[in-house]
């Protein structure tokens, strides 16, 4: 799961909502650092905006659609959230659109691949979620990618990351 090249920073490498503590719908905390290691911050970003836009089906691995976690939410909505995110993160670190869904690709990729080599090793946690666990989120965003890029595009146009 770790970052391909570089040490920029250290990456949860595991960011999500369900990593994250909530207090009054505020986030607070980050929690379970055990994949943490050095590695390329658009790499942990790839992983957040995944998890958190998010950019899977509503029907998604772990278990389908609640209120307020986005999973039912338009593709504009998703699109309008990784903006936000770019914004509040720092417009710097987001070369454009295209190089960041082709590192969420690639993250979704390398989670597939860590996530079966658990299982196979056969550590706790990880078999109810090998063999298509990330394969089909990579595939929703592979089937929705154009059409978010377009939505990222136009609201680039007002100031975020083409």
């Amino acid at each position: 799961m770790g970052s391909p090249g570089g040490n920029e920073v250290i990456c949860h490498n595991d960011l999500g909502p369900f990593n994250t503590v909530f207090r009054r719908a505020v986030p607070v905390a980050i929690i379970d650092w055990d994949n943490a290691a050095p590695g390329r911050r658009l790499w942990d970003i790839a992983c957040a905006l995944w998890r958190f836009a998010p950019l899977w089906r509503r029907d998604a691995w772990w278990g389908g659609d609640r209120a307020g976690n986005g999973w039912s939410q338009p593709l504009e909505v998703r699109a309008e959230r990784m903006a936000v995110f770019s914004e509040s993160y720092g417009r710097e670190h987001f070369p454009n659109w295209r190089t960041v869904l082709d590192m969420i690709e690639a993250r979704m990729h390398a989670s597939e691949l860590t996530i079966n080599a658990r299982a196979r090793d056969r550590l706790p946690g990880y078999e109810k979620f090998a063999n298509g666990f990330a394969l089909t989120d990579l595939s929703w965003l592979r089937q929705n990618r154009a059409e978010l890029e377009r939505l990222l595009r136009t609201r680039a146009s007002v100031g975020s990351p083409g």
